[in-house]
């Protein structure tokens, strides 16, 4: 029996990112790496807080926690950013840091902070678990993160007995997919069967960036556009989101990463004809 090796490349393939990354972002670089042609069309916006204080007010008593427990890069970046603005130097040695997903820890590491706690699986209810597992009854942990975080964390921190201080970290906002990009994506989902589409895939990393394609196509719009085209979601929370939109065959990041993502993107087109 001939056995077809797989080709593991993007080359050629156009590939739409939602994330707000720009042209040298991590997921942006990973495919571009691989070959593929990316197409920047965010339809998240990342934006500081409305009010610093809470966040700032972290940073200048660090000292009084005992975990930082970090669920994104975005946090950790900025966390630091007014780190660098308020005290500088390193961080104290009484506190240590819990972070969730290599990118993550990668990104804590790359800024000189340690990391002390890294669960294998890359999720918050793994983070709860490895934090059971070392102790945080009565421990004082700051959440840093998004404004639209989810309540996992906390409510699982909190049920353990820890003292848990969430402040916004940034604002993620969802905007609208440009006319343009709009257009470009109903000439994909009704594109004759001859290898001529105009995009080949679309990638979801968060929640919120699936919320604007939805409003923009509709749950039926979303349906067609699952079937021409290849959507791929970074995990299990961004998965549930594009299957709530309508769009019910998502490819999955194994690994909930950006290299995750590209090797998902790989695996998918090799068993497309």
């Amino acid at each position: 029996m001939q056995v077809t090796e797989q080709k593991e490349s993007l080359e050629g393939r156009v590939v739409v990112v939602t994330r707000d990354e720009g042209v040298e972002g991590p997921l942006t670089s990973e495919l571009t790496r691989r070959g593929a042609t990316v197409l920047s069309w965010p339809t998240v916006r990342i934006v500081p807080p409305d009010d610093l204080a809470p966040l700032d007010d972290a940073v200048t008593q660090i000292e009084s926690y005992h975990w930082v427990a970090l669920t994104s890069a975005r946090a950790f970046d900025a966390l630091t950013e007014r780190w660098r603005v308020l005290r500088g130097g390193d961080l104290p040695e009484a506190v240590r840091i819990a972070a969730v997903g290599t990118g993550t820890a990668r990104a804590v590491r790359a800024g000189g902070w340690p990391v002390h706690l890294e669960p294998e699986e890359h999720s918050s209810v793994a983070l709860v678990r490895a934090l059971r597992d070392v102790g945080v009854e009565g421990r004082r942990v700051l959440f840093p993160a998004s404004s639209l975080a989810g309540r996992t964390l906390v409510q699982g921190l909190s049920e353990l007995g820890a003292i848990v201080e969430e402040v916004v970290a940034y604002r993620t906002e969802s905007v609208d997919l440009a006319p343009e990009a709009e257009e470009r994506v109903r000439t994909a989902m009704e594109a004759p069967s001859d290898g001529r589409a105009p995009i080949d895939a679309v990638c979801f990393a968060s929640p919120s960036a699936v919320q604007s394609w939805l409003r923009t196509f509709g749950t039926e719009g979303c349906s067609r556009l699952g079937d021409a085209l290849v959507v791929a979601a970074i995990g299990a929370t961004t998965a549930a989101a594009v299957k709530g939109a309508g769009i019910l065959n998502p490819v999955v990041a194994e690994e909930s990463t950006f290299v995750g993502l590209a090797e998902a993107l790989e695996a998918a087109f090799a068993r497309r004809p």
